[in-house]
């Protein structure tokens, strides 16, 4: 990296550091995540602070110090503010920004997934957002990961089973057949349908998808089960919600 940089990214997370710092996790319009030291940012009194909430999408330049990296010269370029008027919808976005910057490695730079995380937060800012809208956004992000299954068909023996019983793993995120592995939680071809569906959709509601209220739930926890195999601690933003 040039010693200094400008840069458009989103606020994955941050944290306070000493009395008047703040530390943010970012990820970039190149899909790279990193930290960076926003040094007098964290005192109340700063007028920089509002703009360097969680969800924000900002520019400024990075500096490249001995020992951080550090942002100045920063400015919020949207806020997301009809989202955050949401409490349903702040969860649902913090739910996808923890996975981003607990998934994504700083040195596996995936511009794709800037592109998804962006445009979902826009769509969650609209008026008329959809339910389905952070299901087909985790979705891909796990198939950007490399975590999602091919739901049509068994991991192990890797047989297509289109129209036979598969069976969810929840502890490894993988599918089995009836001849393979002692898994024996069936998974319904309609969530199989979904999941796929999904995999290829715009992140937009898929009017062909009809599923009740159970039904969407129980949908949205297996979606959250593609990434537990991968993580070494629950989410910490589920704890806060009823998802």
């Amino acid at each position: 990296m040039s010693r200094l940089k400008n840069i458009t990214a989103i606020v994955l997370n941050k944290r306070d550091f000493m009395e008047s710092d703040l530390f943010l996790t970012l990820l970039d319009d190149e899909g790279k995540r990193f930290e960076v030291l926003v040094k007098g940012a964290g005192s109340q009194k700063s007028r920089r602070r509002r703009h360097l909430e969680r969800m924000n999408l900002i520019k400024g330049t990075l500096y490249e110090g001995k020992t951080h990296l550090y942002l100045q010269d920063v400015e919020c370029q949207s806020s997301f503010s009809l989202l955050k008027d949401d409490l349903d919808r702040i969860l649902q976005a913090s739910v996808l920004l923890e996975l981003t910057e607990r998934c994504l490695f700083p040195d596996d730079p995936h511009q794709e997934i800037y592109t998804l995380i962006l445009h979902t937060l826009e769509l969650l800012n609209k008026k008329d957002a959809q339910s389905h809208v952070i299901d087909i956004s985790l979705v891909q992000l796990a198939n950007h990961l490399g975590y999602l299954p091919n739901f049509r068909e068994c991991s192990q023996c890797h047989g297509e089973k289109i129209e036979e019983n598969l069976h969810w793993d929840r502890e490894h995120g993988t599918l089995h057949c009836d001849d393979c592995g002692l898994i024996r939680r069936p998974l319904s071809m309609k969530y199989r349908k979904a999941m796929e569906f999904f995999r290829q959709s715009q992140v937009k509601l898929p009017q062909q998808l009809k599923l009740g209220k159970l039904e969407h739930e129980e949908l949205r926890s297996l979606i959250y089960e593609l990434f537990q195999a991968h993580l070494h601690a629950p989410l910490k933003s589920l704890s806060f919600s009823s998802l």
